[in-house]
């Protein structure tokens, strides 16, 4: 047992990056970063690379290792286009709009400067979170501790034993 969560958080992520997931989007998501990289931030960060993984996070970025998490919640082909894009394009930014450290010492992922780029980099920033709770909201939380969406620990059990009836409810208003 290990004592130190973050130190546990650390190789549970090295494991992961030795077994990572394969991309099961209906789109080259290679080709998506490459082009969100190239038309919002001119080019900047080609050292970026992703990875799928089960964690906490629904997307993540470790800014000192650049390295982008898709949660596997994701990863599945129906996620439009346009959600990975503005998903790709916040994590960007926090490339681009480091956290501030407020007066108790703490610091705010998300300070004010960086919800004012988020809005100039990604028009569809609305219609892409309003997917996102629309389909997957039984399987996420908001948390403030971590200023972020969660993935709840049991997404994958959260519809019973039946795949197909939990895919069902997952995309639900999508045909199959």
């Amino acid at each position: 047992m290990i004592a130190y969560p973050a130190i546990a958080h650390r190789l549970r992520k090295a494991a992961q990056r030795k077994h990572p997931c394969l991309s099961l989007f209906a789109f080259d998501l290679d080709a998506l970063v490459a082009q969100v990289r190239e038309t919002a931030f001119a080019g900047r960060y080609s050292e970026v690379a992703w990875l799928i993984v089960d964690d906490r996070p629904l997307a993540c970025i470790v800014t000192d290792a650049k390295l982008m998490y898709f949660h596997s919640l994701m990863n599945h082909s129906m996620p439009p286009r346009f959600v990975m894009e503005h998903i790709v394009t916040h994590e960007l930014i926090h490339l681009e709009v480091p956290p501030v450290e407020q007066e108790d010492g703490t610091f705010k992922i998300h300070p004010p400067a960086f919800w004012e780029v988020e809005r100039s980099l990604s028009a569809q920033r609305g219609e892409a979170m309003a997917w996102v709770w629309h389909h997957w909201s039984d399987c996420l939380k908001q948390s403030r501790k971590f200023q972020g969406i969660l993935v709840k620990r049991n997404w994958h059990e959260y519809y019973g034993l039946d795949a197909s009836n939990r895919l069902k409810r997952l995309f639900r208003g999508y045909e199959f």
